[in-house]
């Protein structure tokens, strides 16, 4: 970049305590367990708000990263024109986060029978009427969110630093969690999304954040 460019905004990461308590505070939210899936997988906020059912096999544990959701004149799309060809991935699921996805398939069931519309797009975390969320609603949402439980706000996006930055802690070598998040190489895990937190475990298993989720 060149010197007269904007600084990037410094982002934040949450360290694990935190992290326990918003994954408590996102329990009953409508974008609760779309928020925990970034916790526990690190994914992006347009990745995770696109994801759908046909690219997760829970006999496998797995979700293939195919899809994100964009704006496009402040309209929201599905798009498979992803940020980076390396953002095409196959991401291996916890055991809590295939627990999270099977009660999530329950919900859509239920919002799909409650609702007078449904646009069927097949989307994992859908709006009440079956569409994508727009990004301004959950950033909103999670400020609230994170209000409420007294802690510090973070944005979707810090919620995959903060995945990051825990695995990174753990002890998870830089490579596996570049691989984890979409990257080619360690260059933005080392300069970006690792934040100095405080080691609290040995390293995770790769693909989840278990401990997160774990009853304290």
């Amino acid at each position: 970049l060149p010197a007269t460019a904007a600084k990037a905004t410094p982002r934040t990461a949450l360290d694990s305590e935190q992290a326990r308590k918003l994954w408590e505070a996102l329990d009953g939210e409508a974008l609760g367990p779309m928020f925990q899936l970034q916790l526990l997988t690190g994914l992006r906020p347009g990745e995770a708000a696109g994801l759908r059912w046909d690219a997760i096999d829970l006999d496998t544990g797995t979700i293939k990263v195919q899809l994100a959701v964009q704006l496009a004149n402040n309209n929201v799309v599905l798009t498979d024109n992803l940020k980076t060809n390396a953002s095409r991935r196959t991401i291996g699921l916890s055991e809590e986060a295939m627990t999270l996805l099977r009660d999530q398939r329950q919900r859509v069931l239920e919002l799909r029978i409650a609702a007078d519309e449904w646009a069927d797009l097949g989307l994992v975390f859908p709006t009440s009427s079956g569409a994508a969320w727009h990004p301004r609603n959950s950033r909103n949402s999670l400020q609230r969110i994170c209000t409420n439980a007294g802690l510090p706000h973070v944005r979707p996006n810090e919620l995959r630093h903060t995945a990051a930055s825990i695995l990174s802690d753990r002890g998870v070598p830089h490579a596996w969690i570049a691989d984890l998040l979409g990257h080619t190489t360690t260059r933005m895990v080392d300069e970006t999304y690792r934040h100095n937190l405080q080691a609290t475990a040995d390293a995770a298993v790769i693909g989840g954040l278990g401990e997160i989720a774990a009853p304290r």
